[in-house]
């Protein structure tokens, strides 16, 4: 087992950057550590959901939600022969904003080897995603947010 995360404080409310980060389907346009997204189930996420994601240089993975609490945090794995990928997306509120937790664990026979190799990548796009969202949710205005509530 291999566990990477980090950490942001982020200067907007956290049910603001909470749409941002569920808001799957627009992580491309906010994070380069994501090329694109197909939802396989109807979204906004709930448990059970299923999104195809694209990285750049790999191939499509499905990722599964496992687990969710609304404004809070949501959890979904991935798949693969001999591993498994688990990543926790977390929103604290603090008194100036909120900060998010970002955190991926690959587990399984393989994901101590997966994660010694993928770990630069991993750390980077774990990186990029952190402060992609950051730049999003300090400067869009939330009225131009395409809420998932419905």
């Amino acid at each position: 087992m291999r566990t990477f995360q980090t950490s942001t404080e982020i200067r907007a409310p956290a049910e603001h950057v909470w749409e941002i980060q569920t808001d799957v389907a627009r992580w491309p346009e906010w994070t380069g550590s994501v090329s694109s997204v197909e939802a396989l189930t109807p979204l906004p996420l709930a448990v059970g959901s299923s999104v195809r994601l694209s990285q750049p240089g790999f191939p499509a993975a499905i990722w599964t939600v496992t687990a969710l609490e609304p404004g809070v945090h949501f959890v979904w794995e991935s798949r693969s022969p001999g591993m498994r990928a688990v990543a926790q997306h977390m929103v604290t509120p603090t008194a100036s904003g909120c900060v998010v937790d970002l955190c991926l664990v690959y587990e399984g026979l393989l994901g101590g080897v997966i994660g010694f190799l993928m770990r630069h990548v991993t750390k980077r796009f774990l990186a990029m995603e952190a402060s992609g969202l950051k730049w999003q949710a300090e400067n869009l205005p939330e009225e131009e947010l395409a809420f998932n509530a419905s």
